[in-house]
């Protein structure tokens, strides 16, 4: 039994790669036709606010990378009904540790109207494509590195937005 615990973890780590292509590869082809994104910022905590992190900061550093990418925006309240609209919703979650260092989660996900195999005329919002990173930083430099790995995590989202739908050339 001892011999056969390194090849169940070898096959489970081979198994868990392939599934993550495959579920990647799902993911991103659920970009293909979308046309524009609301983007929305999740709240961010009181303290990484006060340590100089603004959720209209996120938001102009996201809005320049999809402008640059070609990529058009939605207003809120009209992604939802636009055919081709989804929302581009960004969380950065930071825990302000009593030594002065933070934890941080950001997540980024696509979310679409999108309709039930199972009953087609039911339709509901859902994830189709998500992109995360956690780390650990001091608080002087928190609103630096939360705004350059969700830069990093924004650029992932277009490179797998610009595969799904690549420019035409005119």
């Amino acid at each position: 039994m001892r011999k056969a615990a390194p090849l169940i973890c070898i096959g489970w780590i081979f198994g868990s790669i392939a599934f993550a292509q495959i579920s990647d590869a799902i993911s991103v082809a659920s970009l293909s036709g979308l046309r524009a994104f609301n983007i929305s910022i999740g709240d961010l905590s009181a303290e990484v606010r006060q340590d100089g992190l603004t959720a209209a900061r996120l938001q102009t550093d996201i809005e320049l990378k999809l402008r640059e990418a070609g990529i058009r925006f939605l207003p809120q309240p009209a992604w939802i009904d636009t055919i081709g609209g989804a929302e581009l919703y960004v969380e950065a979650n930071a825990l302000k540790h009593a030594g002065g260092q933070y934890s941080y989660c950001i997540q980024i996900s696509v979310i679409q109207k999108v309709s039930l195999l199972t009953k087609p005329t039911h339709e509901t919002l859902a994830a189709t494509w998500s992109t995360s990173v956690m780390g650990v930083v001091g608080s002087s430099g928190v609103a630096t590195k939360i705004r350059a790995e969700v830069g990093a995590e924004t650029d992932r989202f277009v490179t797998s937005y610009l595969s799904a739908n690549p420019p035409v050339e005119k």
